[in-house]
């Protein structure tokens, strides 16, 4: 009996190794400050101050569905969130980090189930992203000076202590040997591949 219970315990099939879970969906989204945004700088540094306004989620590409129902909002950069519930494809918020930079008004957006915390990317990811972009046609492409410089805040969402979005601030458009316009890039780590979401 024992030797049987030995060959039964020894013919059962392997459990199948566990999955990762599938990414969470996210859009991107720009806050508007109430009242409008002040005019942008370039030279300056982080200017910050809590302001209320809206939230609003932008089309996604292709034919990814909208957001909808309740989201929570966040800037890496900034380090600023916002929970609540689309109207449409704005959320109202009583206050959000507004900063006085030219285009650093960008956010991502999550279903509300997601917890994400701002987590610093690892030199790795850092040099990946950065080598990534340098192949896009809008940073030279493969001109260093484009990504010279250039502010990376990373968010976890799967509660591994990695990011798995990164948002940068800097030239977001090289031309001409200078920087034509600043603002931000979202990237989202795929496997062991960033890609920019579009």
């Amino acid at each position: 009996m024992i030797a049987a219970a030995v060959i039964a315990a020894t013919t059962v099939p392997a459990a199948a190794a566990p999955t990762a879970p599938p990414a969470p969906k996210v859009w991107l989204g720009v806050f508007q400050p109430a009242g409008g945004h002040v005019q942008g700088c370039v030279a300056c540094g982080l200017t910050v101050a809590a302001r209320g306004g809206t939230i609003r989620a932008l089309a996604p590409g292709g034919d990814g569905a909208p957001a909808s129902g309740d989201v929570v909002a966040v800037s890496p950069v900034l380090g600023s969130s916002a929970r609540g519930h689309l109207d449409g494809d704005k959320l109202a918020v009583s206050w959000f980090i507004a900063d006085a930079r030219d285009n650093d008004d960008g956010v991502l957006l999550f279903p509300s189930t997601v917890t994400p915390a701002v987590v610093a990317p690892t030199a790795g990811d850092v040099l990946a992203i950065k080598q990534m972009l340098l192949q896009r046609e809008e940073f030279g492409p493969r001109v260093g000076k484009a990504v010279a410089g250039m502010e990376l805040a990373g968010l976890d969402v799967d509660g591994d202590g990695r990011a798995d979005y990164v948002a940068t601030y800097g030239c977001a458009q090289w031309g001409d040997g200078v920087c034509q316009v600043s603002g931000q890039v979202f990237v989202a780590r795929r496997g062991d591949r960033w890609m920019k979401i579009e």
